[in-house]
């Protein structure tokens, strides 16, 4: 049970793949892939179109059963409800909804919270004082009562994270975050995920910016069918690439706005 989980733990595993095969049909996407993700972790998860990114999340979060292999959350099987309660997810494009959609930013950030509690149940002081937390540690507490239809892109993609961080989760997965986001949104971006992370939140992250891994990440997955595991807290190297894209790939090192010093990108 997850409740029995001890996070103190500075070692304890929180998601743990094991030898696992997953196919659609007769295409297998992933073939004997592991991984580990343990408190205090922040990966990322790079590789090409189509190579099974999405997928290895999909098996973390219990949404898809392995053909074989062993996929794990907290200790528990990752399909458990138990296990899942612990995850905060914010999908690829989570913010392309109805533009005319008419919920407010707190009522958006307090469906997290119902995911936690349960649709038939009443939110009290404690949920409202969680949607709270939440918003003030995405800078968006005093957009509380605007429409989220009235923010730029990079306020709703914060309001997304609010909505995953309001279920206080200990893992925290992010399926490209940033696509259409503006490079300075990007940044203040990050700096909240940089900052969960220094308080102890466990963060997956899925993402094409190879500038992103070199200056965020402590360990990169390169998923290509197989996924390898680099620790990268000390830089990218084109090695820890090759894997999940091509040999004739090359490394450069450029600076954006987006980037907090010298970033690592693929020549184009």
């Amino acid at each position: 049970m997850i409740g029995a989980w001890n996070m103190n733990a500075a070692n304890k595993t929180i998601v743990l793949l094991r030898d696992v095969t997953f196919s659609y049909g007769a295409h297998i996407v992933l073939e004997n892939a592991g991984l580990e993700v343990k408190k205090g972790d922040f990966l990322g998860i790079i590789g090409p179109n189509g190579a099974g990114k999405t997928t290895l999340v999909r098996l973390m979060l219990g949404l898809l059963r392995p053909d074989r292999g062993i996929v794990q959350l907290f200790g528990s099987p990752a399909t458990s409800a138990d296990a899942r309660a612990g995850v905060g997810y914010v999908p690829q494009k989570a913010t392309s909804f109805d533009q005319h959609f008419p919920a407010t930013v707190s009522e958006v950030v307090g469906m997290g919270r119902i995911q936690r509690a349960g649709l038939l149940k009443q939110l009290g002081q404690a949920d409202r004082d969680a949607i709270e937390k939440a918003l003030e540690e995405v800078g968006m507490a005093e957009y509380g009562k605007m429409r989220v239809s009235e923010l730029s892109g990079g306020q709703q993609q914060r309001v997304f994270i609010a909505r995953a961080l309001a279920a206080e989760p200990k893992l925290l997965i992010l399926d490209e975050p940033t696509v259409g986001v503006d490079h300075h949104a990007q940044a203040k971006f990050y700096s909240i995920l940089k900052r969960l992370n220094r308080a102890g939140m466990a963060i997956v992250l899925i993402s094409h910016d190879v500038g992103v891994v070199s200056s965020h990440v402590n360990k990169l997955a390169c998923v290509n069918r197989s996924v390898v595991i680099h620790d990268v807290s000390k830089g990218v190297e084109r090695a820890d690439l090759v894997c999940a894209y091509s040999e004739g790939m090359k490394v450069v090192k450029h600076e954006n706005a987006g980037c907090t010093g010298h970033c690592h990108g693929k020549e184009v």
